[in-house]
This record gives structure tokens, sequence and C-alpha cells, in this order.
């Protein structure tokens, strides 16, 4: 699968066979990022719930759905998944934790912060 992705401030392009099965490849992220968010590039929500990781120095990973070739069966994979019908979805530590709006009230809580999600 190839994707436009970024890991803080890093851009890079990763390269994952096609013919492997999107979900598989959904489940090893979930395994190989503590903090994965799957966003859009041109959403409001998307930039503020990565914006809030960068304030708080949380190393994280996104995938912009929309610049993937197989964006639209992958947001269609997340929306069952999450029962969220639109991005950002925030995964952390393998489980959905939901949008900018959980992930502000999170750090506003202290239930997230720099330390438990390092």
């Amino acid at each position: 699968m190839g994707c436009q992705c970024s890991a803080f401030d890093k851009n890079e392009e990763i390269r994952t066979s096609i013919n492997e099965p999107l979900i598989d490849i959904i489940k090893s992220q979930f395994e190989e990022y503590k903090v994965l968010v799957y966003s859009k590039s041109d959403c409001e929500d998307s930039q503020k719930v990565k914006n809030i990781f960068r304030q708080n120095n949380v190393t994280f990973e996104y995938f912009e759905v929309d610049n993937m070739s197989e964006g639209p069966h992958l947001l269609t994979i997340l929306q069952k998944i999450t029962s969220s019908t639109n991005p950002p979805f925030v995964f952390i530590k393998g489980k959905f934790y939901g949008s900018s709006k959980e992930v502000s009230d999170g750090f506003a809580r202290g239930e997230l912060n720099k330390e438990n999600l390092s």
C-alpha cells in the first residue's frame, strides 16, 4: 500500500505489499504504533488532533487516507470498526480513542500525557 504518512514532523513514503489484505495492514499498524491517527489532509479536526499531539511532544504516526489509493476502502473499514463516521480516527495502544475532542479532553483531564504515550 503506498501512502503519505508522517511520524511527528518527518515525511516519508511507506510501501507495503498491495497483495496483503487491507485489514491485516491495519492490524499490523495498531501493533506497530502506540499513537496512530488516520486523517484527511483537508480536515480541520484532523489538523487539530495532530497539533494537539505535537504541542504535547507526543510522537505519533499518521496516515492521510485521502492521499492513499486504498483510501476509500480504508475509510469504510475504519468507520465500521469505530462506529465513527468522520476522520480523524485516533488509536492509542491499538484501541480506538476517538477524535480531536476526545484527545483534547484526555489531555485536559490528565488521562493522556507524554509519559504514558511514549
